[in-house]
């Protein structure tokens, strides 16, 4: 998991190295600051949103595999709320 977020991270701080050159020339053709951050923001949300949702999914179909695999006389793993 250290190794995913690590490789993530890294991902981002090259893909934003990239963008600085678009922030510089969006800047210089006179383009709102604010309108940029907003995008930037937007893309960062929705990133994370979508990752999260994808986490929590892979959580729980991984928590029914390894349901699954509970003895029968352990009864009490199986029990959910």
């Amino acid at each position: 998991m250290l190794i995913a977020c690590a490789n993530i991270m890294n991902l981002l701080l090259v893909r934003n190295a990239a963008r600085e050159k678009e922030a510089a020339v969006s800047n210089g053709t006179g383009r709102e600051q604010w309108r940029l951050i907003r995008q930037l923001l937007t893309e960062s949300l929705l990133l994370s949103f979508l990752g999260g949702g994808l986490g929590l999914l892979l959580a729980a179909a991984g928590l029914r595999i390894l349901n699954s695999f509970v003895p029968a006389d352990l009864a009490v793993l199986r029990e959910t709320d």
